[in-house]
């Protein structure tokens, strides 16, 4: 005689059958338990981000979070609901340490532990980095490992894969992250499900480039932030009244109830100055608690240039080119933008930075661009940006052509690598006129330990005084990310971009703008005249007059 169903196994047989068909957050909150924060286990209830997030996840999500909202354990719960009832699928988390992966497969096995005993399936392997349970003749799968595995996650189909603190994985680490979602078996019944989650880590690498595009709608990644103020547990008591607040908290105000629809009260407000002062800075409070995106992945400790003084630098000079040729032949990504057209009795510069092809991706492919600027000498105003994958041969006529058009420029080459009949190239295509460093008395500006803190400090006093207009949002990317990198054991000052990023096109703003050069640059001979009414329009035309 069968055993009669009580109440309890009818609730648990409805919740597993909602789960079965996909809709597993009543089996979550109901039946999974989760450490709170005084160690006590609790039912799992999502909490205001967790439950946003739920229904705005998608099949590829990339996470952009502040500190500590829940987003392993959501991720966590949601797929052992899979595991227990879809029978043999596979799932994988990824983790950088072997420290943090035990942290984190604990939350997944505190889970399956707290189960009631008649609901937890009949286990075959039960251990700090794999938990398999028995699905009838299947098995299901749940393992966790370090991305600094090469052999991790490959020889078998997975269908879930929670990818944790992405932006801190090295190259190595993001290519064990790219082979295991190659692998995955997205047309399946199953289906697959991609989740790569991070607090930010500086404008460079794999999670920053991800986070890009999934914003930009031109990858499958669907992107989630959340600002701190989604938290309604950070508030303190306070008497601060709406007429006390200072412009840029009513900016703020402003801003997310715009942006996220919500009201900012003045305890958020009481609680936000407490912690600004606990940090002892805005920007180090906005690293840790952000309130757009912006502010997660905007550098600050390490930074060779001040970040309120980039900003600004932004705020006065970012805007859209008047012309911009996309597509040059001869090139995959080639580009030419223009701020302004030439005038005369101006003198320009157009400061170079040649591509070494030492940077390669895993197919071996150059990475970093042939960049060059160019630059209105007396008022350090950007007027032009040529960049690109471009061959040296084309890369010195477009170079020539801008050296033509803007009145005979100043051409300034990086001299490091303007080796290998760079210079020589540079004349044949027909730019008469080439910086000579009278220090060396060679053409082209060396860039060394000594020369890079004279163009960095000059920089830096253009920034403070307002003196420079930087067009391009390249250029304020890597002033974000132009760091204090770590010295050898002869400890020499190194300055320059982290791996995965570029500092070229900063390179030459510093180069254009820096004393010598600009001097130089007016002494050169100005046209009698020219058509200031010419155009360019297409790639043939890039710098010359038609």
């Amino acid at each position: 005689m069968s055993k009669k169903l009580t109440i309890e196994d009818k609730r648990i047989f409805e919740l597993l059958e909602k789960a079965a068909s996909g809709d597993t957050r009543p089996f979550i909150e109901t039946m999974l338990r989760i450490q709170d924060k005084s160690g006590k286990l609790v039912p799992f209830h999502f909490n205001t981000i967790q439950d946003d997030y739920w229904k705005r996840r998608t099949g590829n999500d990339i996470i952009l979070k502040p500190r500590q909202v829940g987003f392993t354990t959501l991720v966590q719960g949601e797929f052992l609901a899979d595991a227990l009832v879809i029978p043999g699928i596979e799932i994988l988390y990824t983790a950088q340490r072997d420290d943090s992966a035990k942290r984190l497969f604990e939350i997944t096995q505190r889970m399956f532990h707290n189960l009631p005993e008649g609901l937890r399936p009949e286990v075959v392997s039960d251990s700090t980095h794999m938990l398999q349970i028995k699905q009838g003749n299947q098995v299901s799968t749940i393992e966790i490992g370090t991305a600094g595995s090469p052999s991790f996650g490959r020889g078998r189909p997975v269908q879930r894969a929670l990818f944790s603190e992405v932006a801190f994985y090295e190259a190595n680490e993001e290519s064990t992250m790219a082979g295991i979602i190659a692998a995955m078996p997205i047309h399946e019944q199953i289906g697959a499900r991609v989740v790569k989650e991070s607090t930010a880590n500086g404008m460079a690498g794999v999670f920053y480039e991800d986070w890009k595009s999934a914003v930009a709608k031109t990858s499958s990644d669907t992107a989630h932030f959340y600002p701190w103020f989604y938290v309604p547990e950070y508030n303190l008591q306070t008497k601060l009244r709406p007429d006390d607040f200072t412009p840029e908290e009513v900016a703020l105000i402003g801003m997310a109830l715009q942006s996220y629809g919500i009201a900012i009260t003045p305890e958020q407000i009481a609680w936000r100055r407490h912690m600004i002062g606990s940090l002892d800075s805005l920007a180090m409070f906005l690293q840790e608690f952000p309130e757009t995106p912006e502010d997660s992945f905007r550098s600050v400790g390490g930074t060779v240039f001040n970040q309120s003084l980039v900003n600004r630098v932004a705020s006065q000079g970012v805007s859209p080119p008047i012309h911009y040729v996309d597509s040059i032949p001869g090139t995959d990504d080639g580009y030419m933008s223009y701020w302004e057209y030439v005038n005369p009795g101006v003198h320009y510069v157009i400061a170079v930075d040649q591509s070494s092809g030492d940077q390669v991706d895993k197919d071996h492919n150059p990475t970093d661009y042939q960049v060059a600027t160019v630059w209105d000498a007396v008022l350090h105003k950007q007027v032009g940006t040529l960049r690109g994958h471009i061959n040296q041969q084309l890369f010195s006529d477009l170079v020539a052509k801008l050296h033509k058009y803007f009145n005979n420029a100043l051409v300034v080459p990086e001299r490091n690598l303007a080796q290998y009949g760079w210079m020589d190239l540079l004349r044949n295509s027909g730019c008469s006129n080439i910086y000579f460093h009278y220090a060396d008395k060679k053409f082209g500006y060396p860039v060394n330990g000594a020369t890079k803190n004279i163009l960095e400090d000059n920089m830096r006093d253009l920034m403070k005084g307002a003196s420079i207009l930087v067009r391009s949002e390249n250029i304020i990317v890597e002033l974000r990310t132009f760091l204090n990198l770590k010295s050898g054991s002869n400890n020499i000052r190194r300055t320059g971009a982290p791996p995965g990023a570029h500092d070229d096109e900063l390179i030459t703003a510093m180069l254009a703008n820096s004393p010598s050069v600009v001097h130089q640059a007016m002494q050169t001979y100005l046209p009698v005249t020219i058509d200031s009414s010419s155009r360019p329009t297409t790639y043939t035309t890039v710098g010359a007059t038609s």
